[in-house]
């Protein structure tokens, strides 16, 4: 079973009193606009996930930059702006050896 390193992102809550979530996005640094999936709602009061388990397989099938933007969610379901940051992944395991050999000696 393949291993990957995993990487911690935590954030701020605003002061809102009727904060419900933050929805976190994931995007490659194609300038792909933050409109569609992947994303996930944080409920209130968590700031913290672990990438890539809180996203579905596949999510980051690239060893590349990623783009990750968090906004808020109040309680009538209202959307703040995003804001992003640009951070290198690398969940995509190295190749398995191949041709192994035991040999007397």
């Amino acid at each position: 079973m393949a291993v990957v390193k995993k990487k911690r992102v935590r954030w701020t809550l605003p002061n809102d009193s009727d904060l419900v979530a933050t929805r976190v996005r994931v995007n490659g640094t194609d300038g792909t606009i933050f409109l569609s999936d992947p994303f996930i709602d944080v409920p209130f009061p968590e700031a913290e996930i672990i990438l890539p388990d809180a996203f579905p397989p596949g999510t980051f099938d690239l060893d590349t930059n990623y783009i990750v933007g968090l906004s808020s969610i109040d309680d009538v379901g209202n959307e703040g702006d995003i804001i992003e940051v640009s951070s290198p992944f690398d969940f995509v395991a190295p190749g398995v050896p191949t041709q192994i050999v035991v040999e007397n000696i």
